[in-house]
């Protein structure tokens, strides 16, 4: 389901980045990322405490639904009273009243959008996600289409994929209206998952600053034409990368909450490197192709006027993009499981603090490529923060067999891929994937990388 929703996400950079000019899509960039930010920080603390109180409330989940729903139109009205205070200086930004209004629906939809995806998940209910997902891709891409057709702009792509979260919701969400009844709201899971999802939702906050503080910086220091290549090779990255790892993570996470909460304490650390090293073996290869074909993709995928500068930062962003997904999905799971998630967010204040320094002392001297190194920066020195900091809690496996069998797995495929004739269009490169996916495959069959053997024959 999640490659799917990637292959909807790459489809809308192509059409975007040839029916929108730089300057264009540099603002709904910047807008996308200012809706994504709020949402983040008001709504994502319900998404990330239903991760860790649904499952063991599988039996009888209206008490967190209860908390859930009470949650969400805390988190709207927050939103709303927020809007309603900068609307007056909305001019200021060179944002017309519309625009920003669309933003608001943006950023409740999408937090309702993310909570139907989280409940889908806890349930186990692939089916359901894919269909949320693929919806509210298809939805955006198609409404986004139509409304630029007919002259809309920047603000036809944002109004899209406002259309696609409503569509989403109302067409497969359950409850989409989230009812508030006041007589279920349980006061004490309501606080306990509160002081959980808090420090996440700072957490996210800082995450999101070194997601999209590049973007603003980007587009102050260097004009928001330059905004433009820096969010379509992060975005492509991201949406390539970041479900290949995002998927294990998925499907991991509810049972090592289940071994934990049953004091199961083998289990736990069994299915936990199970988990670190699935997302070694499979992001890294991914992540290390995606700069390998950066030139390839771009020709194929961005319009003329993003490709040169996208294919230049594709390669940085993708190491960054790996090695942030490893940080969320396996070491910061250490924190989450023993409910000490505020240092979750102390160490995202430490990512945000290098890539702002970083980005305002690079930017003017290097140009849009300073952006994606100190990113990578950034999400370095989290990985090793998380890791340092989470052996105070929880004694992980070494997974250093692991990374270097798939280093050495991914260094072999990308020399024969090196060594291939150099050449161009999508047929060769889909030619040049399908062997570099063959030639991976052996290697990890042969050193058994993550235990490939076992799951080829299952």
């Amino acid at each position: 389901m999640r490659v799917g929703n990637g292959v909807v996400a790459i489809a809308t950079l192509a059409v975007f980045t040839r029916l929108l000019s730089p300057e264009e899509y540099g603002v709904y960039a910047l807008g996308m990322a200012v809706a994504t930010v709020a949402s983040g920080v008001l709504f994502q603390w319900l998404n990330v405490a239903i991760s860790r109180f649904y499952p063991p409330h599988l039996d009888d989940p209206s008490k967190v639904m209860g908390v859930v729903s009470y949650g969400f139109w805390v988190a709207t009205a927050l939103a709303t009273s927020i809007f309603i205070g900068f609307f007056p200086f909305l001019g200021v930004f060179g944002l017309e009243a519309i625009t920003g209004f669309a933003l608001l629906l943006i950023t409740i939809a999408l937090g309702r959008h993310s909570l139907a995806l989280q409940l889908a998940n806890a349930e186990s209910r692939p089916k359901r996600y894919g269909q949320l997902s693929w919806t509210k891709g298809g939805g955006a891409l198609l409404a986004g289409l139509i409304s630029i057709h007919y002259g809309f702009g920047e603000r036809g792509a944002l109004l899209g994929f406002l259309a696609g979260l409503v569509l989403a919701v109302i067409a497969f969400a359950p409850n989409p209206l989230l009812r508030l009844k006041f007589d279920i709201v349980d006061k004490r899971l309501a606080e306990n998952m509160f002081r959980y999802g808090l420090p996440l939702a700072l957490n996210n906050l800082a995450i999101a600053a070194v997601d999209v503080a590049d973007r603003f910086m980007i587009g102050i220091l260097l004009g928001v034409a330059q905004v433009a290549p820096y969010a379509v090779a992060y975005d492509l990255a991201q949406q390539t990368v970041g479900p290949m790892m995002n998927v294990l993570f998925l499907a991991a996470f509810p049972l090592i909450v289940q071994a934990f909460d049953s004091a199961q304490d083998e289990i736990t650390r069994k299915r936990l490197h199970s988990l670190g090293s699935n997302l070694i073996a499979f992001g890294l290869p991914v992540a290390a192709g995606i700069g390998f074909f950066a030139g390839d993709i771009s020709e194929i995928v961005f319009g003329n006027n993003f490709q040169q500068d996208a294919a230049t930062l594709m390669p940085l962003l993708a190491a960054a993009i790996f090695i942030g997904a490893f940080k969320s999905y396996y070491l910061d799971v250490v924190f989450q499981l023993h409910n000490a998630t505020k240092h979750q967010g102390h160490i995202a204040i430490l990512m945000a603090a290098v890539n702002i320094f970083l980005n305002l002392l690079l930017l003017p001297g290097h140009g849009v490529v300073a952006a994606a190194w100190a990113t990578l920066a950034a999400f370095t020195v989290g990985a090793l923060t998380s890791w340092v900091w989470g052996r105070s809690f929880y004694r992980l496996i070494s997974l250093g067999k692991d990374l270097w069998r798939s280093a050495g797995a991914t260094a072999t495929m990308l020399l024969v891929l090196y060594l291939l004739p150099s050449s161009s269009g999508i047929v060769w490169l889909s030619v040049k994937i399908s062997v570099g996916i063959v030639i991976y495959a052996v290697l990890a069959w042969a050193l058994n990388i993550a235990e490939f053997r076992r799951l080829f024959k299952a």
